[in-house]
């Protein structure tokens, strides 16, 4: 068994592609700990992260990406946002799998 640490990834949206997708695959990735999920709406993100034993959530991505600084950032929001938020994760040192 590898002693390395594995990769912290964070989940900006908290909508189906995160619930059924991108949350259990990385899951199940034994080098991998989703370690936060961010949502505008916080109870949302919250519900999200109690049913998937995800241990963080947020309601400000900015916030997430200082406070975590995760390994890999998934950007599953509305397209409008996609720029801003993988930007801000590429520049935070994430490595950014953005949805679409």
């Amino acid at each position: 068994m590898s002693t390395s640490t594995p990769y912290r990834v964070a989940v900006i949206g908290a909508g189906s592609i995160a619930k059924w997708s991108h949350i259990p695959g990385f899951q199940r990735l034994p080098n991998c700990e989703v370690v936060a999920v961010c949502d505008v709406n916080e109870t949302r993100a919250r519900e999200l992260a109690d049913s998937l034993n995800v241990p963080r959530t947020y309601g400000d991505y900015r916030l997430m990406l200082n406070e975590m600084r995760p390994d890999i950032v998934v950007v599953a929001t509305p397209n409008a946002f996609h720029a801003a938020m993988s930007t801000a994760a590429l520049e935070a040192g994430a490595h950014v799998l953005c949805e679409k």
